[in-house]
C-alpha cells in the first residue's frame, strides 16, 4: 500500500491533521497507542486564548482560535459524535495588583478580543 504520510499519534493534532490531509486528497496512515496516557485524553482538547499566570495570549491566538469551533462541529457533523464542549473560562484575581495587570492586557485588542466580560 502506498501512502503520502505517515502520522504517528492520533490525539488532537493527529487527527486534525489526518482529516485535513484526507480532505486534500492525500493516503495517510495514523500509527497510535490509543492505551497510552497522553495530553489529548487528560486535556479533553481544552482550549483558552489568555494563559498562564501573567495572563498572555496565547501564541497566534488570533488566527486559531476563530476557527477551532468550526473544525469541531465539522469533525462532529462528519464523525456522528459530539465531543465539543462550550464553556467560559473564570479567573479570579489573586490580588488588586493582578487585576490591574489584567486590565492593562484587556485593552490590547489581541486580547480583548477574546474577553466577554471582567467581574472586579
Amino acid at each position: 500500500m502506498e501512502i503520502d504520510f505517515l502520522i504517528i499519534g492520533q490525539g488532537i493534532a493527529g487527527t486534525a491533521l489526518g482529516y485535513r490531509l484526507e480532505q486534500l486528497g492525500q493516503r495517510i496512515v495514523i500509527l497510535d497507542q490509543p492505551e497510552s496516557n497522553k495530553s489529548s485524553r487528560v486535556a479533553a482538547g481544552l482550549y483558552n486564548p489568555v494563559t498562564g499566570r501573567k495572563m498572555v495570549k496565547s501564541w497566534i491566538a488570533e488566527y486559531l482560535f476563530p476557527e477551532i469551533e468550526p473544525f469541531y462541529e465539522e469533525l462532529e457533523r462528519v464523525s456522528g459524535r459530539e465531543f465539543l464542549t462550550r464553556k467560559k473560562i473564570y479567573r479570579p484575581f489573586l490580588s488588586i495588583e493582578e487585576q490591574n495587570e489584567w486590565m492593562g492586557h484587556s485593552s490590547d485588542p489581541k486580547i480583548g478580543m477574546f474577553i466577554e466580560e471582567i467581574f472586579t
